[in-house]
């Protein structure tokens, strides 16, 4: 699957917390994306909602997992995390789709993409492969 069909096929999914399709939370949509889009299985978390805190806490999230890190990048690229701003703190994250949108969903909002300038940006993590997977 592209990445263009997986948005294409994910706009107007309803959240559910710990969604992960095909309704979705912000970080099932995530994980979901990486499966369908590149095959790769991002960690999931088994509590709630993760708190992207600082670059420590985003890679706790993959703690374990066929992919060992995220890596802040400066330059986005289709199917970069982006960790956005909620109430003064970095607790949400979407998918960078390219052309300076971001596909993101959360609650009382469907997935849906919008431009980067209608958020308060953390930062754009994009995750490495140092291990093959088993």
């Amino acid at each position: 699957m592209t990445l263009d069909d997986f948005v294409e096929q994910t706009i107007g999914a309803p959240f559910r917390p710990h969604g992960r399709g095909p309704t979705y939370d912000c970080y099932g949509l995530v994980v979901h994306a990486y499966r369908q889009v590149l095959g790769i299985e991002v960690a999931d978390y088994g509590g709630d909602y993760p708190r992207f805190r600082d670059h420590a806490q985003l890679n706790a999230v993959v703690d374990n997992a066929c992919l060992h890190d995220w890596w802040r990048v400066d330059y986005p690229q289709p199917m970069d995390a982006v960790v956005i701003y909620r109430d003064g703190l970095p607790i949400h994250i979407g998918l960078y789709v390219g052309g300076g949108q971001v596909l993101h969903i959360e609650h009382g909002i469907n997935a849906t993409v919008q431009p980067v300038t209608d958020f308060r940006i953390e930062g754009y993590y994009r995750p490495t492969q140092e291990t093959a997977c088993a």
